[in-house]
């Protein structure tokens, strides 16, 4: 019974799936025929087996187009498109006379620009706007432009650089190097003159004045630039310099003697705290100046060296700067030298004297001639013999100056050139022909003298004892016969004062002897029998002598060049009392 059943199930599921193909057919013919219109009439179990074949491979077609067609297309569109746009974009670019896109040279953009407007771009920044940072120690020294150092950018060259770059700059840029060169000369030329400005000398241990204290300092090393190595700094990295906009100085340095000043701090403080003074002498004026010193200035002056505590040779300078500048404000000619300060102080110093002598000197000056200023004249007006006024102005012709003409003066000191002798002067009153000598401010010695002649007149001015010859000699033109044979006098004890030309001195003396086997002496009388020279009579010329010595400063006064001194109008003085009693 069981068998029968289970056949006839199966016959029941059949008939099942075969309805259910036959609706799908149906179904089937009825896409067709809306899809591919009227088709002819054909019995249906042909039209089925035809209809298959062709059924399947729509599916197969409208599943790959939902899958992949629009992708495709879509990535074949894009590619096309980009495929176009770069061959149209390279052949503009390689057949413009532009510069290609996203390419740029020390940061300027030069895309799109001709060459010759990238030349004109790149120089005008070059020479109006770019700036190079010279460093030293970390820190800028100075800026300049590119030139000040010996860089040269060829704007040109750059800008075809950039050009024949093309497309190299698409799509994320490049930089085109610029094409620069360097004159060595140029730079060591820089170098040389920035020297001065870089160097800091080494400081030897030495003392300040702190807040009413003295403090030791340790020495510290110098500085110096390095030329040569600074130089190829620049010559061997100009590109560098160039991008980084900066470049670094090489130096050197020399470390100290001595580093620490404790050891001597003692010896230091007590003459920091001592009342030391500077004092100027002038010779021609017999006046001194004095000046006192801060604590601070004398704590400058001071530094430990191998030998021991002494006086800084460039530690001066300020003091006498600040002395020179109210030495005198009424002659701005007058002033210390630093050399000489600097060994009057160390003399001082080494020698524990809490005063430093030095001399106030007289610079070169000018004047302006007055009327009949010229000749003779000019020269005793200024206490200056006309001889070294000439040498002073060479090439002048002195028969064609004028009033109002400026003209050069020597120092006064070339008359006193020997350390004077500060507590002794000689007077000398050209116009009473009389002499007065003094040390320490008093009278020791007066007499009555003989001067030169009208044609060989002696010579007013500061002057000073420059030689001494206990027998000398001689001559002059009026002594010489048709032949040039001169003949020569002997002077006992004679004492140079001043040249008045080569070779040629006028001075003290007493007795002379003729070439005739005559005398000159001045007897009796106070005569002008002399070639320019002092005549005294023999023992008085002898006192003076042996009394003076070289460095005496003599003062030669009459009515046109004044006294100079106290000294020069209390003789004056002195004489008016002589004759008047």
């Amino acid at each position: 019974m069981d068998k029968p059943t289970q056949t006839r199930n199966r016959k029941s599921k059949a008939r099942e799936r075969i309805r259910k193909r036959a609706e799908r057919r149906e179904a089937v013919s009825d896409m067709i025929q809306d899809t591919v219109g009227n088709v002819p009439d054909v019995p249906v179990s042909k039209l089925a087996s035809n209809v298959t074949p062709a059924l399947n491979v729509v599916r197969d077609w409208w599943w790959h187009f939902k899958k992949d067609m629009p992708l495709k297309l879509i990535l074949q569109g894009v590619g096309g498109f980009l495929l176009v746009f770069v061959g149209i974009f390279f052949l503009t670019t390689v057949f413009s006379r532009d510069i290609g896109p996203n390419l740029s040279s020390m940061g300027i953009k030069l895309s799109g620009m001709t060459v010759d407007e990238a030349t004109e771009t790149l120089f005008a920044y070059w020479n109006e706007e770019m700036t190079i940072d010279i460093m030293l120690d970390d820190t800028i020294f100075e800026t300049v432009s590119p030139a000040d150092i010996g860089i040269s950018l060829d704007a040109t060259a750059t800008a075809q650089a950039a050009k024949d770059a093309g497309l190299s700059g698409f799509p994320f840029g490049q930089e085109i190097d610029p094409v620069l060169s360097v004159d060595y000369g140029d730079v060591q030329a820089y170098m040389l003159a920035i020297g001065n400005a870089v160097y800091i000398p080494s400081y030897e241990a030495g003392y300040e004045w702190r807040d009413g204290q003295l403090v030791s300092v340790m020495g510290t090393s110098s500085r110096e630039l390095d030329v040569l190595i600074s130089i190829q700094r620049v010559t061997d990295n100009a590109l560098q310099i160039v991008t980084d906009g900066m470049v670094s100085l090489a130096t050197t340095s020399t470390p100290p003697a001595v580093v620490e000043a404790d050891p001597y701090f003692n010896d230091a403080l007590s003459f920091v705290t001592s009342d030391f003074i500077l004092e100027g002498y002038d010779p021609f004026t017999n006046d001194s100046q004095r000046w006192a010193t801060t604590r601070q200035e004398m704590a400058d002056w001071l530094v430990v060296t191998d030998a021991g505590l002494t006086i800084r040779e460039d530690g001066l300078e300020d003091f006498v700067n600040t002395v020179n500048q109210n030495i005198d404000l009424n002659d701005w000619s007058r002033y210390l030298d630093p050399v000489e300060t600097y060994d009057a102080i160390s003399t001082a110093f080494l020698t524990n004297e809490d005063t430093a002598n030095v001399r106030i000197r007289y610079a070169d000056s000018t004047y302006e001639l007055q009327d009949g200023d010229w000749g003779l004249r000019l020269g005793r007006r200024l206490g200056l013999p006309l001889f070294n006024i000439q040498t002073a102005n060479p090439g002048l012709d002195w028969d064609d100056v004028y009033a109002g003409q400026n003209v050069s003066l020597p120092s006064r000191d070339l008359v006193v050139p020997l350390d004077p002798v500060i507590n002794k002067r000689i007077v000398v009153d050209l116009d009473r022909r009389y002499l007065v000598a003094y040390e320490n401010d008093e009278v020791v010695h007066h007499w009555p003298i003989s001067i030169g002649r009208t044609d060989a007149q002696t010579h007013p001015g500061v002057f000073q004892i420059l030689s001494k010859v206990d027998i000398a000699f001689g001559s002059s033109f009026s002594l010489c016969n048709a032949d040039n044979e001169c003949g020569q006098w002997e002077m006992d004890h004679f004492m140079g004062i001043y040249q008045v030309g080569v070779g040629l001195t006028n001075g003290f003396h007493g007795t002379v002897r003729l070439p005739n086997g005559g005398t000159l002496t001045r007897g009796s009388t106070q005569s002008a029998t002399t070639f320019g020279c002092v005549m005294s009579d023999e023992a008085q010329a002898q006192i003076l002598y042996e009394w003076a010595e070289t460095g005496v400063v003599v003062e030669l006064i009459d009515a046109v060049y004044p006294p100079q001194s106290d000294l020069g109008r209390d003789a004056m003085t002195f004489i008016d009392d002589l004759y008047q009693s």
